[in-house]
C-alpha cells in the first residue's frame, strides 16, 4: 500500500517543488492549471494575462498583487511558511524589475560589481546550492516537514541578510528614513512654514489656489530653504484639481494632497503602494495642523496691529484665540515628541542593531502602525482619503471626530477674523463658535480619559497633562455647567 501512495504521490511531488523552485529561484511562476499556491491577482478584471504570463512583464505595483491562494495550500505548507515563500519570491521580482527598468540609470553604475547589477547577485553564486537543497527535498519518501521548513528558512534568512545589506550599505537606508521623516512627517516644520508663506502670497483665500500653486509653492520653498538636494525625490501634486471638490468639505484641498517618493530599490519592499498612502495620511493630518496655527498665527498679527491703531480686540475674543493655539500647539507637541520622535528613535535602534531585512520590515510596519493608532488615524478608511465632512467620524470613531470638530472650529474662527463684520455680528459669531468649543473639547478630555483608564497608552498621559494642565479645561467645564443652572 505504502508503495502505490508512493508511486501516485512521485509526480505531485514534482509538481509542487517544481512550482517552488521556480518561484524562489527565479520569480517565476510556471502554473498552467493554477495547482500553486502563489497566485497573481489582477486589480483589473478586464487584464487577461495569468500569472505565468505576469511574472514575465510586471510593473512595480503589480509585484504586491501576488498572494496566498489558501484553498490550493497543502495541508503540510502552514500560512507563517507560505508568507515566507511569497516574500522571497517578491523579492526575486523585485530584483528582476530593477534590473529591466533602471539599468541605464547612473546610480546603478556606482562601482564594478554592484549589488543590483544582475539577479545573480541576489544568490551571489548560490543559487545551485539552494536549487540542490529543494531537490533534495524530493528525494525522500514522503515530505518533510521539518526538513521543508528548514529549508525555506534558509533561503529567506539569506535574502533578508543579502537585502539588509544593499538597503544599509548601499543605499543608505538611515539617510533615506530620515527624509521621510522629514517631509511626510513635518520634520523640518520650518521648510513646511516657508511652503505656506510661498502658498498664500500671493492670494488672498484658498478658494483662489489651484493644483500648480501647490507645485509651485513647494519648489520655491525648497530653493528658499536650500534643500533642493534633499527633495529631488520628493514631488507633491494635487489628485483633484478644486472645481472637482465639493463645496460643503472642509479642507478638501488638503486631503487631496498627495506627497510622491521615488525610492532606490529594494527600498520598495519597505514603501508598498498601500505604505507610501498610509503615509499620506499622516502627512495630510499633519499639514492641516500646521495650517490651522499659519492661519491662527496670522490673526495673533491682526489683533496685534489693531492694539496698536488705538482699535483694540475684544477681550473675549483674544481670550478664544489663545485657547484654539493653546490646543493646536499642545497636539502638535504630542504628535511630533510624543509619537513621532519616539516612535522613530525605536525603528533607527533596530536598524543600528544590524537586523535583517526582514526584522527591518517589521520593525517599520510597527513604527507605522503605531504612528496611526496614536494620532488617532487607525480607521477602517486609513488607506483611503478623509472627508472631514462626515458626521459618522464623531460616532465610528470619537476621537477623531471630535479632533476634526475643533479644526473645523479653528477654520471658521480664522475666516470670521478676516471677514467686514461688524462689532456685534463678529462677537456673535465667536460666542457660537466658542460654545462648540467648549462641546467639543471637554468631551475629547473625557474620551482619552476613559481611553487611557482602559489601556497602558503611555503618549495619552503625556497629551492629557498638557491639555489639561492644572485641570483647566475641565474646571472651566465644571463652572459652565454650573452657570447654566
Amino acid at each position: 500500500m505504502d508503495h502505490i501512495i508512493a508511486k501516485v504521490s512521485k509526480p505531485v511531488k514534482l509538481a509542487f517543488f517544481s512550482h517552488l523552485t521556480h518561484w524562489l529561484l527565479f520569480g517565476v511562476i510556471d502554473d498552467e492549471y493554477s495547482e500553486f499556491f502563489i497566485t497573481y491577482r489582477s486589480s483589473n478584471e478586464s487584464d487577461p494575462k495569468t500569472a505565468s504570463e505576469k511574472s514575465s512583464s510586471l510593473s512595480e505595483e503589480e509585484i504586491w498583487q501576488y498572494e496566498i491562494q489558501f484553498s490550493q495550500l497543502p495541508s503540510f505548507v502552514s500560512s507563517v511558511l507560505a508568507e515566507k515563500v511569497l516574500f522571497v519570491g517578491q523579492t526575486v521580482l523585485v530584483f528582476k524589475l530593477d534590473r529591466s527598468k533602471h539599468k541605464n540609470d547612473t546610480w546603478m553604475m556606482k562601482m564594478p560589481g554592484s549589488f543590483c547589477d544582475d539577479i545573480s547577485e541576489l544568490w551571489d553564486g548560490k543559487e545551485g546550492m539552494f536549487c540542490k537543497m529543494i531537490e533534495d527535498l524530493n528525494q525522500d519518501d514522503k515530505i518533510d516537514i521539518f526538513h521543508l521548513e528548514s529549508v525555506i528558512n534558509q533561503i529567506k534568512k539569506y535574502v533578508s541578510q543579502r537585502l539588509s545589506e544593499i538597503a544599509v550599505i548601499e543605499d543608505d537606508l538611515d539617510r533615506q528614513l530620515y527624509l521621510i521623516k522629514d517631509f511626510y512627517l513635518l520634520g523640518r516644520g520650518e521648510f513646511y512654514l516657508e511652503f505656506f508663506r510661498q502658498l498664500y502670497e500671493n492670494s488672498e483665500n484658498l478658494a483662489e489656489l489651484n493644483a500648480k500653486n501647490y507645485t509651485k509653492a513647494f519648489e520655491i520653498a525648497a530653493n528658499v530653504m536650500g534643500i533642493v538636494d534633499d527633495l529631488e525625490n520628493f514631488s507633491l501634486s494635487v489628485q483633484k484639481t478644486t472645481s472637482d471638490l465639493e463645496e460643503s468639505c472642509e479642507f478638501a484641498i488638503f486631503q487631496n494632497l498627495h506627497l510622491k517618493y521615488i525610492y532606490k530599490w529594494p527600498l520598495n519592499l519597505l514603501f508598498s503602494p498601500t505604505t507610501v498612502e498610509r503615509y499620506n495620511t499622516v502627512f495630510r493630518f499633519l499639514l492641516t495642523v500646521r495650517k490651522l496655527q499659519y492661519d491662527l498665527q496670522l490673526v495673533w498679527a491682526r489683533h496685534k496691529w489693531a492694539a496698536k491703531t488705538a482699535n483694540p480686540v475684544n477681550l473675549k475674543i483674544i481670550n478664544f484665540r489663545n485657547h484654539l493655539m493653546f490646543f493646536l500647539d499642545n497636539l502638535q507637541y504630542y504628535i511630533q515628541v510624543d509619537v513621532l520622535e519616539s516612535q522613530f528613535s525605536i525603528l533607527m535602534n533596530v536598524i543600528a542593531s544590524k537586523a535583517d531585512f526582514e526584522e527591518i520590515q517589521r520593525a517599520h510596519s510597527v513604527f507605522l502602525a503605531n504612528v496611526l493608532s496614536q494620532c488617532f488615524l487607525l480607521t477602517d478608511e486609513t488607506d483611503k482619503k478623509i472627508n472631514l465632512t462626515q458626521s459618522t467620524r464623531h460616532s465610528q470613531y470619537p476621537v477623531y471626530g471630535t479632533i476634526l470638530e475643533i479644526f473645523s472650529i479653528c477654520e471658521k474662527f480664522s475666516v470670521v477674523n478676516c471677514s467686514e463684520e461688524t462689532p456685534d455680528d463678529h462677537l456673535n459669531n465667536v460666542d457660537r463658535l466658542e460654545e462648540r468649543f467648549n462641546i467639543a473639547i471637554s468631551g475629547l478630555i473625557k474620551l482619552l480619559v476613559n481611553i487611557k483608564s482602559a489601556s497602558s497608552f503611555g503618549p495619552l498621559s503625556q497629551f492629557l497633562l498638557r491639555l489639561d494642565f492644572n485641570r483647566w479645561f475641565s474646571v472651566k467645564r465644571t463652572e459652565n455647567v454650573a452657570s447654566s443652572f
